[in-house]
């Protein structure tokens, strides 16, 4: 019986260690299975940053109002004027949309026939008494659809919207109705037409308005076409010129000119630049000048400026750090850019970038595919891969055991 109580009290100065050496086990064991905790991200590039260096200053009109922009890059500038203003016979540029699209022309197509009425021939001269454009037509005279959008865009004949509008819809101001149904849908929410002529200081408009409407009409090749042409031969009116009399200095293709009193001298342009190998189209509206011909000036200048100044610049470059892991058990691992990013640019112009990452999960390896990164410069859009720059381990045992959160 001694013996016994001897043995029951030499294991009971064990119990106290045996207790403790079960605890840390449990704690141990606790500590491995359950989870690490979450992989922190952090975000290395800007939301909005800057390309190309600083933006030259450009040749803006110090009176009315313009606006630039470059197909494929977007908006370059804008005067702060935005207020709508008269812009003439830039209105035909929405007339001669309206029929195209209500009438589509496929290149070579003379389209339907329309007869000048005797009602015609007064309107004619009662706008040329008027001393509005107008383009001579006679009682039974034919002319193809072509024909009379070349009277409208060339000669920018006032009478020859008229007709169209008649033809088109029933009445003027039908048709004066659809194109300020256009205007909303293209967005052109400083816009108002009130005839199809812009004769009326009414119909009114804003730069920015006209360029969205230009790069819509040249859009259409039988357009552009008629907008290129220096001279054109349409009945009884014989050769007709384009009062567009800088087509093809600085590259200038297009697209209408404007002059009334009350909306000074306004033309909205398109122009073909190269940079190396590649082709760009300008665009660009210049209202309420002094002239037609500070109009032209100005839209040359601004030409002249725009083309030289859109680069093709690296904006982000393989390997660059975009992005981190932070994770709780170890060093940060970098995501990085995996290809080399060049896009057409205007100096300044804004990158904004957009991160869709993958959530985490160690381990992962080195050049390991963990999301993209979206990045938008103007009208351009450009998704890269975003890859780590070094392996992400997993956490350790010892860690795992003894971290204290």
């Amino acid at each position: 019986m001694d013996l016994y109580i001897g043995r029951r009290r030499s294991w009971s100065r064990f119990l106290p260690a045996v207790l403790v050496a079960g605890v840390v086990v449990l704690f141990a064991a606790v500590q491995f299975v359950r989870s690490p905790g979450a992989i922190g991200v952090l975000t290395l590039a800007p939301e909005v940053g800057a390309a190309g260096g600083a933006a030259p200053s450009l040749p803006w009109p110090s009176a009315g109002s313009a606006a630039v922009y470059v197909e494929g890059i977007g908006l370059i500038g804008t005067t702060k004027e935005s207020v709508p203003r008269p812009i003439a016979s830039v209105t035909k540029i929405m007339a001669a949309y309206v029929i195209l699209k209500g009438h589509p022309l496929s290149t070579g197509q003379r389209g339907p026939v329309i007869t000048a009425t005797s009602a015609d021939v007064t309107t004619y001269k009662t706008l040329e008494a008027e001393d509005q454009s107008v383009v001579r037509v006679a009682a039974g005279q034919q002319l193809s659809q072509y024909e009379m959008l070349q009277g409208l865009l060339i000669a920018s004949g006032n009478n020859v919207g008229e007709m169209l509008a008649v033809w088109d819809a029933g009445s003027v101001s039908a048709f004066v109705a659809k194109m300020n149904a256009e205007a909303a849908a293209l967005g052109m929410q400083n816009t108002r037409y009130a005839d199809v002529s812009g004769f009326s200081p009414a119909s009114v408009s804003t730069a920015m308005d006209q360029v969205i409407l230009a790069t819509a009409a040249m859009d259409n090749p039988v357009f552009a076409e008629i907008v290129g042409q220096a001279q054109a031969t349409i009945p009884v009116a014989g050769v007709i010129y384009n009062i567009n009399a800088i087509l093809g200095q600085e590259g200038i293709i297009g697209v209408k000119t404007g002059w009334t009193e009350d909306a000074g001298g306004c033309f909205v342009f398109a122009a073909n630049w190269r940079l190396g190998g590649r082709a760009l189209r300008v665009y660009g509206a210049v209202l309420g000048q002094d002239t037609l011909q500070k109009a032209f000036d100005t839209s040359k200048s601004l030409v002249r400026a725009v083309g030289p100044g859109v680069q093709q610049a690296r904006v982000f470059s393989k390997g660059q750090p975009v992005a981190a892991f932070r994770p709780p058990w170890g060093s940060r691992v970098d995501v990085v850019v995996g290809e080399d990013v060049e896009m057409l640019v205007w100096p300044g112009m804004e990158v904004r970038t957009y991160f869709d990452l993958s959530t985490p999960r160690a381990p992962l390896s080195g050049d390991a595919d963990v999301g993209s990164m979206l990045l938008v410069v103007g009208d351009q859009q450009r998704r890269v891969a975003l890859k780590t720059a070094e392996a992400l381990p997993g956490p350790s045992p010892a860690w795992r055991i003894t971290r204290l959160r």
